[in-house]
C-alpha cells in the first residue's frame, strides 16, 4: 500500500521536471535585438533561441525574463533571413544617440549590427528588426 503513494509522488516529480533555458548559458543559436540610448541611455532588448523561446532584458543582458515562445517555422525564417539577406557578412557599427541593434550569437561567436547615427542605405537590418518586434508583439496579444 505504501508503494503506491511513493510511486505517484515519483511520477509527479518526473513529469514536473521542466528544462530551464537562459540566453546566458544556452549553447545553441540565438538572435538578440533591441534599442538603446536616448535621454536615459537605457537598453531594452529581446532574445530568441533557436528552439523558439524568447526573452526580454532591460539590464544590458545581465538577466533575462522568459516571455513567450514563437513558432519554430517563424524562428527558422528569422535565422535564415539573417544569412540569406547578407546580414552575416555586413559590417555596421554606427550607433547614434538613439540606436538599434541585431546580433546573431552562439557559444563560439557573435555578429552584431548597430545603427542609428544616420539613415541606413541598406534597409535590411531595419526591416528585420521591425519584423522581429512585430513577431513578439503579435505573440503577446
Amino acid at each position: 500500500m505504501l508503494k503506491l503513494p511513493v510511486f505517484l509522488i515519483l511520477i509527479a516529480m518526473i513529469s514536473c521536471n521542466h528544462k530551464i533555458y537562459s540566453p546566458l548559458s544556452y549553447e545553441g543559436e540565438m538572435l538578440e535585438w533591441g534599442t538603446g540610448g536616448g535621454f536615459t541611455g537605457a537598453v531594452k532588448s529581446y532574445c530568441v533561441l533557436d528552439n523558439g523561446i524568447y526573452f526580454k532584458t532591460e539590464d544590458s543582458g545581465k538577466s533575462y525574463l522568459e516571455v513567450g515562445k514563437m513558432k519554430k517555422s517563424a524562428v527558422r525564417q528569422f535565422f535564415d533571413n539573417y544569412d540569406k539577406l547578407g546580414l552575416s557578412s555586413l559590417k555596421l557599427n554606427e550607433p547614434g544617440n538613439r540606436y538599434y541593434f541585431i546580433s546573431r550569437k552562439n557559444t563560439k561567436s557573435e555578429h552584431k549590427l548597430i545603427w542609428g547615427q544616420k539613415e541606413l542605405e541598406n534597409k535590411v537590418p531595419s526591416i528585420l528588426h521591425k519584423n522581429l518586434m512585430k513577431a513578439i508583439q503579435e505573440d503577446n496579444q
